[in-house]
């Protein structure tokens, strides 16, 4: 009986933080339809994508993408290292090492001359 009760608690509990990220996620998405300036979208897009790495990690680095090519637009080399620390973040979740390491590499050699 108590085994049940904990995973109809768990099962309840995690809906609920999954709801609030679905909600967090549409509330950017509205955001980032309304922001005219490249650097904003970036930001936004880079929340998006934290939001997604858990649940749905291809939708995370569909976000990740769009966030570096507007960064790169942009030629903001603080916020062009960010997008890469991130995608090392993205690469280190999903077990691909090789990646991880290079992306953080990316950002660090950026940082480093920043």
């Amino acid at each position: 009986m108590k085994n049940r009760f904990i995973i109809l608690f768990y099962l309840g509990f995690s809906s609920l933080l999954l709801g609030q990220d679905v909600a967090n996620i549409n509330k950017l998405k509205k955001e980032l339809q309304q922001e005219l300036v490249d650097t904003s979208k970036v930001t936004i897009h880079l929340k998006i994508a934290n939001l997604y790495i858990k649940t749905k990690p291809d939708s995370s680095l569909v976000n990740l993408t769009k966030a570096l090519e507007l960064a790169k637009k942009s030629a903001n080399q603080l916020i062009i290292a960010r997008v890469y620390n991130r995608f090392g973040y993205y690469y280190e979740h999903i077990d691909n090492f090789k990646d991880a390491i290079k992306n953080y590499n990316d950002a660090f050699l950026i940082y480093e001359r920043l």
